[in-house]
């Protein structure tokens, strides 16, 4: 990886601007994807979704649900992407979506 990957991705500047772009786009993730520096659906959605649920709990202004992620998830399944971008998320006990639980 290079140097610039390395220390963006997890950083408190990827935070911040997953949290801005999540915000300006009300959670549609595709949008946050194409706008977030360096970031895959396939390596980052786990990730991102503990970032946003821990922004919930603390109150982060202007993130108030996980929803738009969770749907995100459904509709790409449905659309038969490549299901790596659930690695990690499907099997978490914090997943309450029962379409991506189910079949």
């Amino acid at each position: 990886p290079h140097s610039m990957q390395v220390q963006y991705r997890g950083s408190a500047e990827e935070r911040t601007d997953l949290l801005r772009h999540y915000k300006e786009f009300s959670g549609d993730m595709d949008r946050v994807f194409d706008w977030l520096m360096l970031s895959r659906p396939d390596l980052d959605s786990h990730r991102f979704r503990d970032t946003l649920e821990h922004a919930i709990a603390a109150g982060a202004v202007g993130v108030m649900h996980i929803e738009p992620f969770s749907n995100w998830i459904v509709l790409r399944i449905i659309r038969g992407h490549d299901k790596s971008v659930l690695h990690g998320i499907i099997k978490s006990p914090k997943v309450t979506c029962t379409v991506c639980l189910s079949g």
